[in-house]
């Protein structure tokens, strides 16, 4: 993708693009499932935070993740609704994939129990190459006062042996979420 800008530790968004980037998260995502928009706006100053966003003429998908030694954990992704089904989502996880120096990838769903859109998004993600692991997960709360939500890990290449997903839960709750364990939101 020739419009692909990679934001990092090393170049901050600004703020028109964040502006952007905002709307298409809240299109994408219900309030329980992503940061108020200062919180979300704090995680482009985290060292491991990043994003990689599709930029024709203005920003039409995005893919924030965290670059771990051994993993990357992608927190939101999601296309301007324009562009949905046209490729732009699977071109930006290429690109993504392209950066990961051969470690996993994992990211969190909602469980597919219908055929609903939790189903369909559970369904996109293994035509990537995603893996539905079967591990009970909870996501803490992303905003003070909501409730923790019960979501499914997904992984690439490979699903997670049991090691690895206490390992990779352990460093998303402690560095993402910010807390220590299950029991402590």
């Amino acid at each position: 993708m020739n419009d692909t800008v990679v934001y990092n530790k090393h170049s901050m968004i600004d703020i028109q693009r964040f502006d952007e980037l905002f709307a298409i998260l809240e299109q994408s995502f219900p309030t329980t499932e992503r940061r108020d928009r200062t919180g979300h706006l704090a995680e482009f100053s985290e060292e491991r935070f990043n994003s990689v966003c599709y930029i024709p003429d203005k920003l039409m998908g995005f893919l924030n993740y965290w670059d771990f030694d051994d993993f990357i954990y992608i927190e939101h992704f999601a296309v301007s609704p324009e562009l949905r089904g046209q490729g732009t989502g699977s071109a930006l996880m290429s690109y993504l994939k392209e950066l990961t120096d051969g470690r996993k990838l994992v990211l969190e769903a909602e469980p597919p129990t219908d055929s609903g859109i939790a189903a369909r998004r559970v369904a996109f993600y293994e035509r990537l190459g995603f893996k539905l692991n079967s591990y009970n997960y909870i996501q803490p709360p992303l905003i003070k006062g909501e409730k923790p939500i019960p979501l499914v890990i997904m992984s690439y290449p490979a699903p997670l042996s049991p090691d690895e997903y206490s390992m990779i839960r352990e460093r998303m709750y402690r560095d993402v979420y910010k807390c220590k364990n299950d029991r402590s939101f």
